[in-house]
């Protein structure tokens, strides 16, 4: 129910209530002032007729008085007249009136004057008329009352209702709709009530809200990009870090298949080598030409900017490209490098340059966190709809202190040239970004094993 049909049932209700007691104490009026009038007639017609009866009698004697009073009773259509020996009932001395309930079930209106024709003829004058007409009239007047009534409280309640559908409950339906825009993120285009009372006052107060809110919401777009724009060149910069790390052994892995191209370049020149040999060194050179290829192309892609781009991908092979890239890394710190992955592929909903920086952030700490000779293993799961990616070294514990803080920014407990702090931290936030956990665990018996968990469907 709308708050103007509230308000006009409330309303009516109290005029209803005002015009019934009115109402009521009016009718109640009506029938006082028809009975004291019917007394007034009874009594001054009992008067007029005892002065008369009294002076007949007087003069002519009893019998003319009956007669007289014969005479008015026969002329009277309304009231019976008549004259009755005795005393007055009820013993009373003087005029009075009293209601009465006929024989047949009628309300009557009974006068008595006391009136002696002779001193040996005591009586009484009796004018009795019923009250049916009276009664009619009374019932007539109460049903007007009441017909006004419902009437004035009909006209009231269209009116009303009327005025509160114009000054409330449109103004209210205009209010709750642009509430739903706004709650659906639509703040534009005002909400326009021309009435000068607290209707029009809110939407004021509502269009006000709406710009402020619309301006916050551009400052937190703005701000919002600002900050995926920095956060975006501080992954950069953790990536291009962790390139410079991979800079030495890069070079010793490309040091070997140059090596090999430059002797079998000369044994070309020279002419040392035959038809056939000459043959099988060009092949030579074309081989490691691509695997320096290859490398080169890993360390770009992983060292270029891009846009974030989520789509199903499979971890494996992901998980494969880092591991190789990381490869002479590992091997120049006499690290063993594993990964083990499940036989059927493990799809999540990801970015993949994004998830390849959080797997080369957790295994280059792997890898700089365990001695020589020291096993760093990467391994993909399927648990139920999620999938898991951990990194698990065999190097010393993390103390309680340092796995408390491990994925603040720039936190680290390596030596200068080792890290800035950043890795951990960013693998942290590019996680989050998924959807997933990244969790850690390190114990004496077991070594340090960083648990990633990652969606593996596209959000609702």
């Amino acid at each position: 129910m709308t708050l103007g049909r509230k308000l006009t049932i409330a309303t009516t209700l109290g005029i209803a209530s005002v015009l019934t007691v009115n109402g009521v104490l009016r009718a109640q009026r009506e029938v006082e002032v028809v009975r004291r009038d019917i007394g007034s007639d009874h009594r001054g017609l009992a008067h007029a007729l005892t002065m008369s009866v009294e002076a007949v009698a007087e003069r002519s004697g009893p019998d003319s008085a009956r007669g007289l009073v014969h005479d008015v009773n026969s002329r009277e259509s309304r009231a019976l007249i008549r004259w009755l020996p005795g005393r007055v009932p009820g013993g009373g001395r003087g005029t009075y009136s009293v209601e009465v309930e006929s024989a047949e079930g009628v309300r009557e209106l009974v006068t008595r004057v006391p009136i002696a024709l002779s001193p040996r003829d005591p009586g009484y004058l009796e004018l009795r008329e019923s009250l049916a007409i009276e009664s009619v009239r009374m019932r007539d007047s109460v049903i007007r009352t009441i017909a006004t009534m419902l009437l004035t409280i009909v006209i009231c309640g269209v009116v009303i209702l009327t005025f509160a559908s114009w000054l409330v409950t449109r103004p209210m339906q205009m209010v709750l709709a642009k509430l739903k825009r706004v709650g659906d993120g639509e703040l534009g285009g005002p909400l326009v009530i021309r009435q000068r009372d607290e209707m029009g006052t809110l939407a004021e107060a509502i269009n006000a809200m709406c710009a402020q809110l619309d301006g916050a919401r551009e400052q937190a777009g703005r701000e919002m990009a600002g900050r995926l724009a920095t956060l975006e060149q501080l992954r950069h910069a953790d990536r291009l870090g962790t390139v410079g790390q991979l800079a030495s052994g890069i070079a010793h892995e490309l040091g070997t298949p140059l090596n090999v191209i430059s002797v079998c370049a000369r044994m070309i020149e020279t002419g040392e080598s035959t038809a056939e040999e000459r043959t099988r060194d060009a092949r030579i050179i074309g081989e490691q030409a691509n695997r320096m290829t290859t490398i080169l192309q890993q360390l770009l892609q992983f060292a270029r900017r891009g846009a974030p781009s989520k789509q199903m991908e499979a971890l494996g092979p992901l998980v494969q490209s880092v591991v190789e890239l990381l490869r002479p890394l590992a091997a120049r710190r006499g690290v063993d490098l594993r990964v083990a992955a499940s036989e059927e592929p493990v799809l999540a909903f990801v970015d993949p340059r994004h998830i390849q920086q959080v797997v080369t952030n957790l295994v280059v700490n792997a890898i700089q966190a365990v001695p020589p000779e020291g096993h760093v293993e990467v391994a993909i799961s399927q648990r139920d709809d999620r999938a898991e990616l951990t990194v698990h070294d065999d190097g010393p514990p993390m103390p309680e202190d340092v796995r408390e803080h491990v994925f603040e920014p720039f936190f680290t407990t390596k030596d200068v040239g080792e890290g800035t702090g950043l890795g951990l931290s960013v693998a942290y936030g590019i996680v989050a970004e998924h959807g997933g956990t990244i969790a850690v665990e390190s114990r004496p018996t077991t070594g340090t094993r960083f648990t990633v968990v990652l969606p593996t469907g596209a959000p609702a």
